[in-house]
């Protein structure tokens, strides 16, 4: 019934978005809807029911159990899983497993735990998904053994469809991480491939007068030892059970002040596994909205750069949230290009005493009844439901803009960072994203070097730092992007007559004085780029609050649209011009569907609640 092709859901060979719920997700000892001496398996059965009849047709599930090993041979024992498995397929669901708990320990180690710069271990709290050292070889054998044999116990039952890999992957906050003694050995190896001298990695930021080189090589070097031991567990799983697919769960770290704290890279995610699979838990309202558009963006860059999709593997669903919540963030999702959507979670978790958020995330509380969100929730699940093929169906439409982000960048502002505090590169880079929205744009997000084979046809690029930020193969892969007709401009902060002024844009080849005093050329606004560059975006909206972005289908469009307005008043009379040719209008909410009367390009839509869809039909 079910099958994954490239990231999108097929239910029977139709391609449709992939309405998901999260039910027994953790591998937390005291997080679940129902403690063991309890009938589980009966709740279980009613949960899932309950679920595929509001809609939803794809179960996210970890893989509880006893995993063991038995004369060198890994022993599964999921009974419940299993059984939930077996329910959920006979409901008419698909099912992905998450393989991995906090950590793979089937020999008994005890010497794996991550330590930090002053050689204490870190904290093993809820949200600490991954306990090991990433270079550990007993964790290392141990992980890559206990994936394939869960991969492969899975792989047969009926309606599993992928495997996720670890669960918000990423660096513990309490220091700098990590000093085991087989990650200080991995790295002297990493800088002899690069080749760097031998140099053991700093124990705390650069001061003043010492180069930020030292910290900049170690923060890449931990990102990508992150990146290479997620990779290296989807391979496991791959090379076990070759039909399911595999992504990972990521945090919004990367476009956050932690980005190389965290350690997490969309880019090489996208490289490498299936599917690139975020969390979100942000707002989709006022000056936030933004924030989240921008992580939902980089995410769907990642995956379009490699032909492949972004999936929302963990999103909002709080027993407290709004009703509004629920539309705004689907969207916002469907019109980054994002064709899986799944819910945290369905039933909240049960009250007991080490429960870390009791009842905190659920459609329904842990007794049953229905949450605020409940009705409003389930109706933007039915609304996709629609017109789901229209939506898995149809790609995003690039309009040839892109924001570069740059590890190294990233990498030299932390060098400097003051902690608890903002990392200038981080803060440039959504102010950046920010402009470039509300220009009416929805860039895509790219490093240096894919911008030879650009894929996605990119021909203005935003550079969100000094040039002088920028690694050397960053530069060089620029200039050959120039030269081959495409355009770059990066952030000058000019330091004037009267005294520092606001950032600027400056293009790429253009020579700049050293002595800006002399200077009596001005950088440029966002808006002057765009003039100069001759750059119009997709679609206009004569109401600010209305963002959104455009899918391309066969013989259609989809002009999906957020009323972003804090304020939660409903948009009147709002005109939206769109720079294509259409030949019928259909405005679908998830209220109502109606054929809209066009004036040319342009088109009034009624009364806009959290948001709409506009079907453009050539």
């Amino acid at each position: 019934m079910y099958e994954l092709k490239n990231g999108i859901l097929h239910q029977n060979g139709k391609p449709i978005i992939a309405m998901g719920q999260s039910y027994y997700p953790s591998f937390h000892k005291a997080k679940y809807p129902l403690p063991e001496h309890m009938d589980r398996v009966a709740l279980m059965k009613e949960d899932i029911r309950w679920m595929r009849e509001v809609g939803f047709q794809f179960l996210r599930v970890a893989a509880i159990g006893d995993v063991r090993l038995e004369d060198d041979e890994v022993k599964v024992n999921t009974p419940f899983v299993d059984e939930m498995i077996r329910e959920a397929n006979a409901q008419g669901m698909a099912v992905s497993v998450r393989l991995q708990g906090y950590v793979m320990n089937l020999r008994g180690h005890s010497d794996y735990i991550m330590l930090n710069n002053k050689n204490e271990e870190m904290e093993k709290n809820w949200s600490a998904f991954m306990h090991s050292s990433l270079f550990h070889k007993g964790i290392i054998k141990d992980n890559h053994d206990s994936t394939q044999a869960l991969a492969r116990h899975f792989a047969d039952m009926p309606g599993v469809v992928s495997y996720q890999i670890y669960n918000e992957p990423h660096y513990p906050y309490n220091g700098i991480f990590d000093y085991h003694p087989a990650t200080l050995a991995a790295y002297q190896e990493w800088r002899k491939k690069h080749g760097l001298k031998p140099e053991v990695p700093p124990r705390s930021r650069p001061k003043d007068a010492e180069s930020p080189e030292p910290w900049i090589q170690w923060r890449l070097f931990s990102m990508q030892a992150m990146s290479g031991f997620l990779n290296n567990s989807a391979d496991a799983a791959k090379d076990a059970a070759p039909k399911q697919e595999t992504y990972t769960c990521m945090t919004s770290s990367p476009v956050r002040n932690i980005v190389m704290e965290a350690g997490i890279d969309y880019f090489d995610n996208g490289d490498h596994m299936d599917i690139v699979g975020i969390t979100s838990y942000s707002q989709l309202e006022g000056a936030t909205y933004y924030h989240s558009a921008y992580q939902y963006a980089m995410c769907e860059s990642a995956a379009a750069l490699n032909g492949k999709h972004a999936w929302t593997i963990e999103i909002d669903a709080r027993t407290h949230m709004p009703p509004r919540k629920g539309p705004e963030e689907v969207y916002a999702l469907l019109a980054a290009g994002h064709k899986g959507i799944v819910f945290y979670e369905w039933r909240g978790d049960y009250p007991d005493k080490e429960t870390p958020l009791p009842d905190n995330c659920g459609f329904i509380f842990n007794n049953g009844s229905k949450t605020k969100h409940y009705k409003r929730s389930v109706q933007t699940v039915q609304f996709v439901n629609q017109y789901s093929t229209l939506f898995a169906a149809a790609e995003k439409k690039r309009d040839g803009v892109a924001m570069l982000f740059s590890k190294y960048a990233a990498a030299y502002a932390d060098a400097y960072l003051i902690p608890g505090k903002l990392s200038i590169y981080s803060l440039q880079a959504a102010q950046v994203y920010r402009e470039l929205r509300q220009a009416g744009f929805a860039p895509d997000i790219v490093e240096a070097r894919h911008l030879k084979k650009n894929v996605l046809g990119v021909k203005l690029v935003f550079v969100p730092c000094r040039r002088e930020w920028l690694d050397e193969s960053e530069a060089i892969q620029l200039d050959a992007f120039e030269k081959q007709g495409g355009m770059v401009y990066y952030l000058q902060q000019e330091n004037g007559m009267c005294g520092p002024t606001t950032f600027g844009w400056w293009r790429w080849n253009k020579e700049r004085l050293d002595n800006t005093t002399l200077e009596f050329r001005a950088t440029l606004e966002t808006a002057d780029v765009f003039e100069v560059c001759e750059y119009m975006p997709l679609m206009t909206t004569s109401n600010r609050h209305l963002k959104g972005g455009m899918l391309e289908g066969d013989d259609y469009s989809l002009l999906i649209l957020n009323n972003t307005d804090p304020a939660h008043r409903d948009v009147r009379n709002a005109e939206v011009t769109v720079y294509q040719p259409f030949s019928k209008a259909i405005w679908m909410t998830l209220d109502e569907e109606t054929e809209l009367e066009a004036n040319g390009n342009s088109i009034v839509l009624p009364v806009v609640k959290e948001g709409g869809v506009l079907l453009l039909k050539r």
